[in-house]
């Protein structure tokens, strides 16, 4: 399904338009709603981008938009006094914005979704209706599963709990697929459908239950329609997904294998839909990103990258993860040239010890103020092993610098070119946050790129017994 005719790939340049040419009135009496701005956004994923805003000073707020893209809309109502002291989020209530062309609501700012009466709009109507059942139903389902674990199967307790649990799956799929033929085709539909999950049987434990949930977790949903990416439908289904297949147990090249065969199973469920495609590898690219996961960013680059529309985010993506693939453990690193804190030029090549740290840290950095002296008590207390370290700052304060290592004393060279981000050595090893470790032999092949000092202790004891 991927490899389409260029005609339809080419179609993914074109600005997405349905033929909606209305203009789509919302109308929301909010009571206890404090004076101030009201912003509406068009969620896409986990990114909300603010399309209006108006100020209120009443309990109406009335907002028309014209000619919308069908999806998930917020609207933001402000921060409550106790929110704004303790800095938390605003209120805010969401709606769907589809096929009517009036939407009226009624709410209180305090519980704006709690309380949302839905006076015009079938589709919105629904819409609050399924988020009840469905946060009902994860609570219930929240508090049975927990008992599996306490009471054994020839407790009397059990066969009532079991048959709750079984029940309380069954009645929930039902009743999703009798409420999405109430509007057949609408987006709320499809929503609803995307929640379901095939049942599981609990007695047979945690482990046999998460196995079976990593293959047939996407099992009753499909990732066809469009209109979703509009929404957190397809974002929050995914996280909750790569979920499954996290364990703290595993080093970061271990999780990473395990996400890998996850994101797999993902893009082969995404690729029958080019939209849907594209914006699932690029929140997947994101979020493996954040998390510093450069295999996974690798294994996506390899296999999906190349597959999507010629589009400017295809583009930007191809050049974000180019730089991952370049410094992917097995490659050969560029030699650096830097001058250390007594002006001496200090290069990465002559250290001939059989293996070699890179280091990439900055004073700024809390975490690199940590790993450093860690690793300065594991290297004094590990002479036996053949090891070498290469400090590199990003700083652009020589002063401070300075003031850091004349107080740490680190015993191993330490060099830098006050350019931070912009110098040519971020840029040759892709460097985009610190700390960032490298470990490699003594011809500079990447051996392994561990994320913390735990991480790197594990992985160069590993190396070094092989």
């Amino acid at each position: 399904m991927i490899k389409i005719a260029r005609f339809i790939c080419i179609l993914c340049t074109l600005p997405f338009t349905i033929l909606l040419s209305q203009t789509v009135t919302i109308e929301a009496k909010v009571s206890h709603l404090p004076a101030g701005k009201v912003f509406i956004s068009e969620i896409r994923g986990e990114e909300h981008r603010m399309i209006d805003s108006l100020f209120v000073s009443g309990e109406l707020i009335r907002l028309n938009l014209k000619d919308p893209l069908p999806g998930v809309y917020r609207i933001t109502l402000g921060k409550s006094m106790r929110a704004a002291y303790l800095n938390e989020d605003p209120r805010f209530f969401d709606i769907i914005v589809n096929r009517e062309s009036e939407i009226i609501l009624e709410t209180d700012f305090n519980f704006p979704s709690g309380k949302m009466n839905v006076v015009s709009s079938e589709e919105n109507k629904l819409y609050y209706t399924f988020l009840q059942l469905y946060t009902d139903y994860r609570k219930k389902l929240g508090h049975l599963l927990p008992l599996f674990s306490v009471y054994s199967t020839d407790d009397p307790f059990y066969p009532d709990f079991k048959a709750a649990t079984d029940r309380l799956q069954r009645n929930y799929t039902d009743s999703i697929l009798v409420f999405s033929e109430r509007l057949p085709g609408s987006l709320v539909s499809s929503i609803m459908k995307f929640s379901l999950l095939p049942a599981v049987d609990p007695s047979v434990g945690f482990a046999e239950m998460t196995a079976f949930l990593k293959v047939h977790f996407f099992d009753l949903v499909t990732f066809t329609d469009e209109r979703l990416i509009r929404s957190q439908v397809f974002t929050q289904k995914i996280i909750e997904y790569l979920g499954l297949f996290g364990n703290n147990s595993l080093t970061q090249s271990e999780q990473e294998m395990q996400y890998i065969s996850a994101v797999d199973l993902i893009m082969e469920r995404a690729s029958y839909n080019e939209k849907v495609f594209d914006f699932v590898l690029g929140f997947l690219v994101d979020g493996f990103d954040r998390l510093k996961m450069e295999n996974v960013l690798v294994h996506l680059a390899e296999n999906y990258v190349e597959k999507g529309c010629e589009t400017e985010n295809k583009k930007i993506m191809e050049q974000r993860l180019s730089g991952y693939k370049k410094m992917a453990a097995g490659n050969i690193v560029n030699d650096i040239v830097l001058l250390d804190q007594n002006g001496k030029s200090r290069r990465l090549t002559e250290l001939k010890n059989k293996y070699v740290l890179v280091v990439f840290w900055a004073t700024w950095c809390p975490h690199c103020s940590k790993l450093l002296p860690d690793i300065k008590s594991w290297y004094m207390n590990n002479p036996d092993i053949d090891l070498g370290i290469y400090s590199v700052s990003i700083d652009t304060s020589r002063f401070e610098w300075e003031e850091h290592l004349l107080m740490n004393d680190y015993p191993f060279i330490n060099v830098c070119n006050f350019q931070g981000w912009e110098g040519k050595v971020a840029a040759d090893y892709n460097i985009y946050a610190t700390p960032t470790m490298f470990i490699l032999d003594r011809n500079r092949k990447i051996l392994s790129k561990p994320l913390t000092f735990r991480e790197f202790r594990r992985e160069i004891e590993r190396i070094v017994s092989n």
